[in-house]
């Protein structure tokens, strides 16, 4: 790539030394050829315009029959005006004649040489341009270097910036609200299946005692001499424990009601 951009700047550079030939050189010192002309020629008539006035004196004292002072005097200053606009017509008329030929020459310049170097130039980058897509075409993938700054990727933001310690206050509200509901849930239901344990037990050890009183009745209606009757009292028993609403003691032992001896 850098050798067809070598080649195609040593093809370019002489074109654009023409144009700025052309450019810088030949277009002001036409501009200034005009200049001198129209300098030349506003001082030429301003002669011509001096010596018509002196004629048209001359010819109204002659007419009136009059002498005229400068006349007779040896008309110096009528002879000096026409050697001046001697001078000044043949000034005018040798820049009127290079004027003519240096517009001639840009006007040609401009309709052909202008135009070859255009195209000339024209070419000469779509060569290099051709030459560099099929070289990119070729290696489309590449290493570059760059000097980057540490902030060339940092962008101002257009967007309002949008406060979220609000919704950030909330979310940790509804966080601790949850955790404090899942906390009490746990609490209510260890709570719950103490109690159901304590109930468990307490028929367990109902029922062991029952057990106890049964064989207690049979040894006694073996011996004859004890009397119980606790149909009844277990049958309450059974209905207290029946009610979740009753509190139950943990160091307290189930009784019930004996009738003693006869």
């Amino acid at each position: 790539m850098e050798k067809f951009g070598i080649e195609t700047l040593r093809a370019i550079k002489p074109i654009l030394t023409d144009l700025g030939t052309y450019l810088n050189k030949a277009i002001p010192d036409t501009k200034l050829t005009i200049r001198k002309y129209a300098d030349t020629k506003f001082e030429y008539l301003s002669y011509c315009l001096q010596v018509k006035e002196k004629d048209d004196e001359e010819y109204s004292y002659s007419a009136q029959q009059e002498p005229l002072y400068r006349v007779e005097t040896g008309n110096y200053e009528y002879r000096l005006i026409l050697r001046c606009r001697q001078d000044a017509r043949n000034r005018f008329a040798r820049l009127r004649s290079d004027v003519s030929v240096k517009l001639e020459l840009l006007g040609n310049k401009h309709v052909q040489d202008v135009v070859w170097q255009l195209q000339k130039l024209v070419g000469g980058l779509a060569k290099f341009h051709s030459h560099t897509l099929q070289l990119l075409k070729d290696n489309a993938l590449f290493p570059i270097e760059m000097d980057l700054s540490r902030s060339a990727f940092h962008y101002k933001s257009t967007s309002p910036v949008i406060n979220d310690e609000d919704d950030d206050d909330d979310i940790l509200q509804t966080a601790e609200e949850a955790v404090e509901e899942t906390t009490d849930g746990k609490l209510l239901d260890s709570t719950e299946q103490l109690k159901v344990n304590e109930n468990e037990n307490l028929r367990n050890n109902v029922s062991s005692f029952v057990e106890e009183l049964s064989e207690l009745s049979l040894s006694q209606n073996m011996l004859g001499d004890l009397h119980i009757s606790t149909t009844s009292d277990l049958a309450g028993l059974n209905l207290q424990l029946a009610t979740p609403k009753q509190t139950v003691a943990s160091e307290e032992t189930p009784t019930a009601t004996l009738i003693g001896f006869d």
